[in-house]
């Protein structure tokens, strides 16, 4: 079975300001072995859109203290994620083994009227 965790702003929101920083996926249960990381652009509408610049890294945490790379695509390149409707073109950020906590940080977003970022993963 699979859970969804998502990245939350400081306040827990899952709508997440698209200025440059960084955010966290926490309660994840160790027991899982694998999981992928999944990432949108909304407008101010809240409908998903295409980014123009700037990337997402995702690093994962056994203890919540060190942050590792993850095991395979761990940034996403803003042009990669798509309108709705279209083909979104960036392979998920995966994580293997032990990860309790992951790390979202942004940088140098942009993209037509884009407001927010919302990122989750699922852990199997």
């Amino acid at each position: 079975m699979a859970n969804k965790y998502f990245f939350r702003t400081a306040a827990g929101s899952t709508l997440i300001p698209f200025a440059d920083g960084t955010h966290y996926c926490t309660g994840m249960d160790e027991g899982f072995g694998s999981g992928e990381v999944y990432a949108v652009l909304l407008n101010s509408a809240g409908a998903q859109i295409t980014g123009t610049a700037g990337s997402i890294v995702f690093t994962g945490s056994p203890d919540e203290v060190q942050y590792l790379a993850a095991t395979a695509n761990g940034t996403i390149t803003a042009t990669t994620l798509k309108a709705a409707g279209t083909l979104s073109t960036y392979t998920p950020a995966t994580f293997t083994g032990s990860v309790t906590k992951l790390k979202m940080v942004l940088s140098s977003l942009d993209g037509t009227d884009i407001t927010h970022v919302q990122a989750w993963t699922v852990r199997r």
